[in-house]
């Protein structure tokens, strides 16, 4: 069985959209300025993708990664 680091049952949805929240503002933080836009401007794109649909379903566990990991998963969706 896999170490989570904590029980899954022991995070409410606040909690989880709190995390979610988080990692959303510094991924943004970074697409914005590695592609010279702003903040408002890199939001827009992402709250039409499908990685923000994911990363707010908590089934994915998309909240638990890092901003790095999930700008990657965004420029890729955002290129295909």
């Amino acid at each position: 069985m896999k170490n989570t680091g904590f029980e899954e049952n022991s995070i409410t949805d606040n909690q989880r959209e709190s995390c979610s929240v988080l990692v959303m503002q510094k991924l943004l933080e970074k697409y914005s300025e590695k592609h010279k836009v702003s903040f408002d401007e890199a939001f827009s794109i992402f709250a039409k993708s499908k990685i923000y649909n994911q990363l707010f379903n908590y089934e994915t566990r998309l909240w638990t990664e890092g901003p790095d990991y999930l700008l990657k998963l965004f420029e890729d969706n955002i290129n295909i």
